[in-house]
């Protein structure tokens, strides 16, 4: 909700909201950029983690779902949260162990190491994932475009 406004004009759109169902007058005095910072430094990501695995559910069809978000929906269904100082693709290595057989994981370039794949390929979910292009793999069938698939061994 309300992902394009900053911190203060959420706060302000909740508190008017408040104020009006409790029909009081004016929303009082509302903490700053800096306030809400502090308060998010205090408190640590686990509000978040929590709130997000309260409401995060899959809304597609099963056959629509993909790992982290729904391809149809694009709905946010799972994620890893951690410090800022640790790594997307280090935190994706506790995601790909959440996959199941019926999704697709769907993962770009900076996601490939052969670890990950092997430990994604486990899940039996299927996978489809960018590589950089110094990575050596023989081609199995060519596709359109110039694209072309490859098995791991």
């Amino acid at each position: 909700m309300h992902s394009e406004g900053s911190y203060e004009d959420v706060l302000a759109l909740i508190s008017d909201g408040l104020a009006w169902a409790h029909r009081q007058e004016g929303s009082g005095t509302l903490a700053n950029k800096a306030a809400i910072s502090y308060a998010r430094d205090r408190l640590g990501p686990e509000p978040m983690a929590l709130l997000f695995e309260r409401v995060a559910k899959p809304l597609a069809a099963k056959a629509r779902v993909a790992a982290l978000a729904e391809s149809g929906t694009h709905a946010m269904f799972d994620a890893v949260i951690g410090p800022y100082t640790t790594s997307e693709a280090a935190l994706s290595v506790e995601l790909l162990g959440r996959l199941a057989p019926g999704m697709l994981a769907l993962a770009d370039r900076g996601f490939y190491a052969f670890t990950a794949w092997e430990n994604a390929r486990g899940t039996g979910a299927d996978l489809l994932w960018r590589v950089k292009d110094n990575l050596i793999l023989e081609p199995v069938k060519d596709l359109p475009g110039g694209s072309w698939l490859a098995h791991t061994g």
